[in-house]
């Protein structure tokens, strides 16, 4: 048979309008983002997110398709720092990127199929952790990552520590070898007798060199920006070579010679307290008798190492998130310790990145001011993060309507906490991940295992909405 072709529809008014009935067509709605419906028999019972006719034709919603076209209308950039995450997470010289995500049951992996056992928990972070097999979004998270890796990336799997169970921890890396070639590694150059200059040379690790010749009085140098603690100079040992000065942030680490016996590709790793987006500039210095001499740089080597945390706690709203922070105010340069329950903190000072997926708890906190204790709760999370943490904030998919009614100590429903947290989002400048919208024309039943928690659909598309 031949294939049935796609009818296109501007509207929802002139698709809804339609008389179709042909079973088997397919049909798409501009409008609806370039939704695609199939027309189905008469028998169908249509679904929320499902199409009917004029005539009572009922065309059934291509969810798979609908996500992912629905994706590019989810997100808010308000502060950039998605746009920064994603750059971290491709820039080499982003040494060490750490990433940690805080939220309910909807974090943890509730839903998935392959969870791990949920059980003793109290809330803190001594609840036992899901596994790293199950399809949580977060677990998808971190696969998606770890495949932009690629070949000869490796990675390890930890728990945090005062939980008895479980993988919330993902630590992966690569090896890198870079040339230190364009705007990325600018030269400096003072006084006369100097050069920079690339050469090529097939005895190399990379076949090529990137020579830096200084005479007596002068001074030539290279500088690139990093994050991390340690990256590994590799150069070419003359019997004449320069020395170099390795600064960071401005101030001197150290003067260390590459003369020797004559050799290629001599590593020296250079190691240090953590930064963040510092720059380290490699100076030349002259030493010997000759006229001029020179660091013959091969490549820079970095490990990059990306490590994740699941710190999803299941049952806590944004109260009991506070559980998991610090008791004292901050916010920290060095992140502190103190924290009554002992099971220590969601967040430690290294932590780049911090995805918040709170709100679904709240709706029941029993309490007509719950929009207002939920901002204020956020505000105090956000408060008491390390000073160099980036904050991204997500909201949840849309529960089944039958269980998401106020009353019974109910003051919210799913779509009250989806526009708190995106007028707060909005008015603090922090990127807001929308999954309420993404999944509102659907049934929720259709991509959750409950009415509540996402399936194995839900959480994959919330952690490709990312």
């Amino acid at each position: 048979a031949l294939p049935i072709s796609t009818f296109q529809f501007e509207t929802i008014a002139l698709l809804t309008a339609a008389n179709l009935g042909n079973i088997g067509q397919k049909i798409s709605c501009r409008e609806l983002n370039n939704a695609e419906y199939i027309i189905k028999p008469a028998s169908y019972t249509p679904l929320v997110g499902d199409i009917t006719f004029a005539n009572g034709a009922h065309a059934q919603l291509q969810i798979e398709n609908y996500l992912f076209n629905a994706i590019n209308y989810s997100q808010y950039n308000g502060g950039g720092q998605l746009s920064s995450l994603y750059e971290d997470l491709n820039n080499t010289f982003n040494q060490e990127l750490n990433i940690t995500l805080f939220g309910d049951s909807i974090t943890w992996g509730v839903g998935a199929t392959g969870t791990a056992t949920e059980d003793p928990r109290d809330k803190t972070q001594s609840d036992p952790r899901n596994n790293f097999a199950s399809k949580s979004w977060a677990n998808e998270f971190k696969r998606s990552i770890l495949a932009t890796l690629g070949e000869n990336s490796t990675y390890a799997l930890t728990n945090h520590p005062a939980s008895p169970s479980g993988e919330s921890i993902i630590t992966m890396q690569k090896d890198y070898a870079t040339f230190p070639i364009g705007n990325r590694f600018p030269s400096v150059i003072v006084g006369s007798g100097t050069d920079v200059f690339d050469e090529n040379d097939g005895d190399t690790l990379l076949n090529s060199q990137r020579r830096l010749t200084v005479a007596t009085g002068a001074t030539v140098g290279m500088s690139f920006v990093m994050t991390g603690t340690e990256f590994t100079l590799v150069y070419s040992q003359l019997v004449n070579g320069a020395d170099y000065e390795l600064y960071i942030d401005s101030t001197l680490i150290g003067q260390f010679s590459t003369s020797g016996s004559a050799q290629f590709t001599v590593r020296r790793t250079h190691t240090f307290t953590r930064i963040v987006d510092k720059t380290i500039e490699i100076r030349a210095v002259y030493v010997g008798s000759v006229s001029t001499v020179s660091v013959r740089i091969e490549a820079i080597e970095l490990t990059k190492k990306i490590r994740i945390k699941n710190q999803g706690i299941i049952g806590i709203d944004t109260r009991r998130g506070l559980w998991s922070y610090p008791d004292t105010d901050g916010p920290y340069g060095t992140y502190p310790t103190d924290n009554s329950f002992g099971d220590g903190l969601a967040l430690t000072f290294d932590d780049d990145y911090v995805i918040y997926q709170l709100g679904t708890n709240d709706r029941g906190n029993g309490n007509l001011n719950a929009p207002e204790f939920m901002i204020r709760n956020l505000e105090m999370l956000i408060n008491k993060q390390p000073n160099d943490t980036k904050e991204i904030i997500m909201v949840a998919n849309p529960t089944d309507p039958t269980a998401d009614t106020t009353g019974s100590g109910r003051f919210m429903q799913m779509q009250d906490v989806q526009k708190q947290l995106s007028r707060f989002s909005k008015a603090q400048s922090i990127d807001f991940i929308d999954n309420y919208t993404l999944f509102e024309r659907l049934d929720p039943l259709s991509i959750t295992s409950d009415g509540l928690h996402p399936n194995d659909l839900g959480h994959s598309m919330i952690s490709k909405n990312i």
